[in-house]
């Protein structure tokens, strides 16, 4: 038994050994990119076609038992941990977020989840270098939502309908606990979006 809490407590020394290493590899390797990021800054046209493959913009709407409602909007983009220092990289070109990694299941999250930000930075970037795919559409509707969210109306009973209508058309959709609550809420008219006749960006 004795042999067996040693066991144990030896295991979870080398687990939190690993997270402290992995920690400092990350500190140091955003160090480094924050360094060398002025002589080689993205190209945005690139960041934008990156984000049109491996981006998103999401909205996560909770609703509990008792009816409270909250909502929630980010932009984030998830990689392969390995893949880690591309969204380091993506992190000092637009000034503001932060990046996540989640060891457990290898996996590297970039998010912005503050509003100001997301008004101010992030889709203005997108406004001047647009999305090209249909994802172009999820972002033109999340953008929406920001702008709903900024002037508080999700707080009403109208404005938060509202919200429910762009959610339900962002994305996967409405999740299923919230149409639970909200079955008849209809999806938010979809802009359609064609293909630029010229794919370059100069």
């Amino acid at each position: 038994m004795i042999l067996i809490k040693l066991n144990i407590i030896n295991v979870y020394k080398l687990l939190e050994r690993k997270l402290f290493i992995n920690h400092l590899e990350n500190k140091l390797l955003e160090r480094k990119l924050s360094i060398n990021h002025l002589e080689n800054k993205l190209d945005p046209d690139w960041v934008t076609g990156f984000v049109d493959a491996e981006g998103c913009f999401s909205v996560i709407i909770e609703i509990s038992e008792i009816l409270k409602r909250k909502v929630r909007i980010s932009f984030e983009i998830n990689l392969h941990e390995k893949d880690k220092y591309i969204l380091y990289k993506i992190k000092y070109f637009f000034g503001v977020g932060a990046v996540y990694i989640r060891s457990d299941r290898k996996l590297a999250v970039y998010r912005v989840t503050n509003v100001n930000y997301i008004k101010d930075i992030i889709i203005p970037h997108f406004t001047k270098y647009p999305l090209i795919s249909r994802k172009r559409i999820d972002f033109l509707l999340w953008s929406k939502l920001v702008d709903i969210i900024l002037n508080k109306d999700h707080l009403t009973e109208q404005g938060f309908l509202k919200t429910l209508s762009y959610y339900a058309s962002i994305n996967k959709g409405m999740s299923k606990k919230v149409f639970k609550y909200y079955p008849n809420i209809l999806s938010a008219y979809k802009p359609i979006i064609n293909l630029p006749d010229n794919l370059s960006p100069q």
